[in-house]
C-alpha cells in the first residue's frame, strides 16, 4: 500500500480532478445506497429534543466485515502511533487478515495530546505504518498524561458526532476552528448540567469533558431510550439526527454490521450535541419524512464535486451546497463501494422547523393532539414553517402551511371531513 505520508493535511485537501457524477458502473460492482426519493425510512425515534430516523437498505457488501477502531484497538490488531506531529499519526494494522474501517470524527486518547481523525480510511491487513491525518482535540497539553503511554494510543471510546465540530473537521479542516467549537461545546454543556465539565487535569481535552461524571448521567436518559432502535432493524443501514427540530446530519454506512457496532458511539455523540442546544421546557415538533427525504437530496444541488484520494484504496468525493456539506468515502479494493456517506447541515436554520411554543396553550394542546396536517395529514405540523389555524364553523382546524390554509377556509365541510377521519385514526392507533 501506498503510505499517506506522502500526502499531508494539506495535500489531502488538494482536489486532484473535478467531474461529474458517473452514471455507468461496471456490472459487478455493489450497489449503492437507494436514490433518495426511493429510500425506506423508519421513525421518528425521539427522547426529548434529540430525534433519529432509521434509514434502511441492502449492504453494499454482503458478508464483509470491518473491523471499527475500537474493536482492533482492543484487540491488540492495530497500533496507533504517536509522530509528534499535531496534524498527523501513523497507524499499522499487525494482523494477519482484519481490515480496519476508522472513520473522520473518531478520537483516540493518549499520546502527547488526544487526537480526532480526519478522514475516512481502511487499513488492510499487516499494512506497516500508515499515516493518518488528525486534528487535536485537547489544546495546549504536549507531554504524558498520568500512566498513558506518549507513543501511542491505547483507547477510542468516544465519537466527535456535534455538527459544528464534524463541519471543521471534515469541511473547513481548519485546527483553530476545531479548538474554537470544542471550547463553545464545553461552555454549553456546563450551562445544562450546572457545573464546569472541563477536567483539572487536562481542561481543553473534550474525550476527558466527555468522561465527566454529571455528563454521563445527563446523557443517560438518551442512550437507555434510544440506544436500542437499530438492534430492532437489520437492515437499517444509516440514520438522521434531528436536534430542536432541525435537521443535523445523517450518516450511510456499506452495511447493518458496521452501523450497528458504531451506534452506541454515533448515540452518545448525538446526545452531547443534544445537550449543547437543550432548553428546558421547550417543545419542538419532529421532523417528518418529507423533511428528511428533502435533506438527503439536497447533495443533487450542488453543481460541482470534488474527488480526492486519501489512501491507494480510498477516494473521497466532496460536495457543498448552500446548506449542506456532502462527503461520500469509496474503496477501490471492493468495486468503488460505498463505504460511508455523510450528510451535515451547514447551519440548523437551514431545515428548521417551528416551535409549538410559539401558540397559546391552548392551542398547543389541540395542536399537539391532532399532530397531523388537516389537509395534508402525510404532513406533520411544523413541518412547512409555522402552524397555522384556521376556524371552519367555529371549530379550530390546524394546518401547515398557507395553501393547507386557504383550501381548509374555501371548503369548510371537507376540512371538518379530514379532520374528523384523522382524529379517527389516531384514535384507534392509540
Amino acid at each position: 500500500m501506498r503510505s499517506l505520508r506522502q500526502c499531508s493535511v494539506l495535500g489531502f485537501l488538494a482536489i486532484l480532478f473535478l467531474t461529474p457524477v458517473r452514471a455507468d458502473r461496471p456490472a459487478d460492482s455493489p450497489k449503492d445506497p437507494p436514490p433518495t426519493p426511493q429510500v425506506k425510512l423508519s421513525g421518528p425515534y425521539s427522547h426529548q429534543n434529540l430525534t433519529v430516523f432509521l434509514i434502511h437498505g441492502a449492504d453494499a457488501l454482503p458478508g464483509k466485515n470491518f473491523l471499527t477502531l475500537p474493536e482492533a484497538l482492543a484487540q491488540k490488531k492495530l497500533i496507533v502511533h504517536e509522530t509528534k506531529n499535531v496534524n498527523e499519526l501513523a497507524v499499522e494494522n499487525v494482523s494477519t487478515d482484519a481490515e480496519v474501517f476508522i472513520q473522520a470524527g473518531d478520537v483516540v486518547k493518549g499520546g502527547k495530546q488526544d487526537r480526532a481523525v480526519g478522514c475516512d480510511i481502511i487499513v488492510s491487513a499487516q499494512s506497516g505504518k500508515v499515516a493518518l491525518p488528525t486534528f487535536c482535540v485537547e489544546r495546549g497539553r504536549w507531554q504524558q498524561r498520568g500512566s498513558e503511554d506518549a507513543s501511542r494510543f491505547g483507547s477510542s471510546t468516544i465519537y466527535c458526532n456535534c455538527r459544528g465540530i464534524r463541519l471543521s473537521v471534515q469541511g473547513s479542516r481548519n485546527q483553530s476552528e476545531v479548538w474554537k467549537k470544542i471550547a463553545d461545546a464545553q461552555d454549553k454543556l456546563a450551562k445544562t448540567v450546572g457545573g464546569s465539565v472541563k477536567n483539572t487535569e487536562s481542561p481543553t481535552s473534550f474525550q476527558l469533558t466527555l468522561e465527566d461524571k454529571k455528563l454521563l448521567e445527563n446523557l443517560d436518559s438518551y442512550t437507555k431510550e434510544l440506544g436500542k432502535i437499530v438492534a430492532g432493524h437489520k437492515d437499517a443501514i444509516g440514520y438522521v439526527v434531528v436536534i430542536n427540530g432541525a435537521v443535523e446530519l445523517a450518516d450511510v454506512y456499506a452495511s447493518a454490521e458496521l452501523l450497528a457496532k458504531l451506534w452506541p458511539r454515533l448515540l452518545k455523540g448525538s446526545a452531547v450535541d443534544a445537550l449543547t442546544q437543550y432548553e428546558k421546557d421547550k417543545r419542538y415538533e419532529s421532523a417528518t419524512a418529507m423533511t428528511v427525504r428533502k435533506f438527503l437530496a439536497e447533495p443533487e444541488k450542488a453543481k460541482k464535486e470534488q474527488k480526492s484520494d486519501v489512501s491507494q484504496r480510498i477516494q473521497v468525493t466532496t460536495k457543498e451546497s448552500e446548506k449542506m456539506l456532502f462527503v461520500e468515502a469509496r474503496d477501490r479494493a471492493n468495486a468503488k463501494a460505498v463505504i460511508r456517506r455523510s450528510y451535515i447541515a451547514l447551519s440548523p436554520t437551514a431545515v428548521a422547523l417551528r416551535s409549538v411554543a410559539e401558540l397559546t396553550p391552548e392551542d398547543r394542546k389541540l395542536a399537539e393532539a391532532q399532530k397531523f396536517c388537516a389537509m395534508s395529514p402525510e404532513s406533520r405540523l411544523g413541518s412547512e414553517g409555522p402552524i397555522l389555524k384556521v376556524m371552519c364553523k367555529g371549530k379550530p382546524v390546524f394546518v401547515c402551511c398557507k395553501g393547507c390554509a386557504a383550501e381548509a377556509l374555501a371548503n369548510p365541510d371537507e376540512a371538518l371531513a379530514m379532520l374528523d377521519k384523522l382524529q379517527a385514526k389516531l384514535k384507534a392507533k392509540n
